[in-house]
């Protein structure tokens, strides 16, 4: 995909076309018979050539159609990140791409505990090191909303 003087445009190259079947007559056992076989680098095959380009482009057309605009995540980002007002209670909203909410994610994504899995305890200690009291926990910096849960 690529822009040409403000007209989008879809091209599809083949470069191994023998991974694609064409129908067309063959000789099998001394008789000439239709079947599908695979697809040669000849002028004769042109037409099948253009099908299946047109049938991958709109099929990528398709995909690309579902993706979210960026415009509309920024916007459910933005949403997330304004406090919220429960009554008496106030939360702070939460910013993903914060320092304190980007080293939770790492603990959490981290690839150590894809077997077994993790405990609050080994989320401690990963993001607070080896801390005995609840004190040095609270006085190590998180996020508002993640005290709460701490």
């Amino acid at each position: 995909m690529y822009d040409k003087w403000s007209v989008l445009r879809i091209e599809t190259t083949i470069n191994n076309p023998r991974e694609f079947k064409i129908y067309r007559r063959v000789e099998r056992c001394g008789k000439k018979v239709m079947r599908w076989v695979p697809m040669g680098k000849s002028v004769f095959n042109l037409y099948r050539y253009a099908e299946v380009s047109k049938s991958a482009n709109e099929r990528y057309l398709g995909a690309l159609s579902a993706v979210v605009p960026l415009n509309d995540c920024v916007r459910e980002l933005e949403q997330l990140a304004q406090p919220v007002q429960d009554g008496q209670n106030r939360y702070s909203g939460f910013n993903p791409l914060s320092p304190e909410a980007t080293k939770l994610f790492e603990a959490v994504l981290d690839g150590s505990h894809s077997i077994n899995g993790f405990r609050n305890k080994d989320l401690r200690t990963q993001l607070f090191g080896n801390t005995k009291s609840a004190e040095e926990m609270k006085k190590k910096v998180l996020p508002m909303n993640m005290k709460k849960v701490a």
